[in-house]
């Protein structure tokens, strides 16, 4: 039986989708997930706010159509790619992520045969760490002189007269580039990634605290994020062949699993400014197309996870940014549309108190994909 499609109400009121086909092409209820007991406060995820678990057992939840918990899958390397928000309003996203990632690493190890991974943060911005592209506010030489300078030295890659300040300067100039692995902290400073690649491999040293420097970018990343180019950029030939920013990250006998992680729509018109021209270029199936072929062709290779703000937009609040706001989301429409054309696409609410009950799920989502994974090349 092929993917499958659910609406699944969870601990924490947290809304969950996956969506996918069966044999003959038609989508149908997930027959596995979180388990029972986690809505009751037994051994299965616990309460949010608590020190979760995720539960892989077997009976009528656990694992996804793919099999009971604990089954070997198909697959014996994943690529994770984590897409990160790095604006203003992001830092108890980040926070969340960091304190669900070690229990989401360990889960997938025992559920899968995986002894093989690259684990890779990118942000949406294309600016230094420490500096987002746009997050100066428009100033006006002639009324303010000097702004300029003072604005672009404050905010590298700010604007003035409506022009870009330019990036600043870096000794590595994958630094500067959107879709480039992170090896560095919120605040600009080495993380302890080992080797030279900008990812993370199986030997990593101490791998919760190094993904936990990588992946809290902080909030000083631009308000014109572009996370679906991002992901695009990241994963294509440019990027990942031999002399790019993430050479070797993508592997043709790796599943590719996409976590994207951010709170606002990525649009092409800002809704603080309206200005156009803000967020990724594109549209949905041409994102599409970029992570398919960075797979071969092999559509069933590649898993995408999305928190996002969900529609309908029941557990995340409108996201205020003209008044400042930081709580709450916008409905990230361009994000789940495509999301939803991959066979293996997974969707919940970025608000959620905890993100431990979304990736419990997405456990059997990654787990079925890798039953089933075929190596092409």
């Amino acid at each position: 039986m092929g993917r499958v499609c659910t609406r699944t109400v969870v601990v924490a009121s947290m809304l969950l989708w996956g969506c996918g086909k069966d044999d003959e092409g038609a989508k149908t209820p997930l027959t596995g997930g979180i388990t029972a007991g986690a809505t009751e406060g037994n051994d299965g995820i616990g309460e949010v706010g608590g020190d979760e678990k995720f539960d892989l057992g077997g009976g009528s939840g656990g694992m996804a159509s793919g099999g009971d918990a604990g089954q070997v899958g198909g697959c014996e390397k994943i690529d994770f790619l984590f897409v990160i928000d790095n604006s203003g309003s992001m830092e108890d996203e980040q926070e969340n992520l960091v304190s669900s990632f070690p229990d989401f690493i360990d889960s997938i190890r025992s559920a899968t045969a995986v002894d093989d991974y690259n684990i890779m943060v990118v942000d949406t911005d294309e600016c230094v760490a420490g500096f987002g592209a746009g997050q100066a506010q428009l100033c006006d030489e002639v009324s303010d002189p000097g702004c300029c300078e003072s604005q672009c030295a404050t905010f590298p890659g700010g604007t003035c007269n409506g022009a870009m300040c330019s990036c600043p300067q870096v000794a590595d100039a994958c630094d500067n580039q959107l879709g480039a692995g992170r090896r560095t902290n919120k605040d600009g400073g080495a993380c302890p990634v080992d080797g030279d690649a900008r990812y993370m491999v199986e030997t990593q040293g101490d791998l919760e605290s190094t993904f936990a420097c990588v992946a809290e970018v902080g909030i000083n990343g631009s308000g014109n994020e572009q996370t679906l180019a991002a992901v695009s950029a990241a994963v294509s030939p440019a990027m990942t062949e031999p002399g790019g920013c993430n050479e070797g990250f993508v592997r043709d006998d790796a599943l590719l699993v996409v976590s994207i992680i951010t709170d606002e729509e990525d649009d092409l018109e800002d809704a603080l400014t309206g200005f156009a021209g803000f967020g990724s270029s594109g549209d949905p199936p041409g994102w599409y197309q970029a992570v398919l072929a960075a797979k071969k062709g092999e559509p069933d290779n590649a898993v995408v996870l999305a928190l996002v703000g969900p529609n309908p937009p029941d557990d995340c609040p409108p996201l205020d940014k003209q008044a400042g706001g930081v709580d709450g989301a916008e409905i990230a429409t361009r994000i789940l549309e495509f999301t939803g054309m991959f066979n293996f696409g997974f969707v919940g609410p970025v608000c959620a108190e905890s993100y431990g009950p979304f990736f419990a799920e997405a456990v059997s989502v990654v787990s079925e994909a890798c039953d089933g994974f075929t190596p092409v090349g």
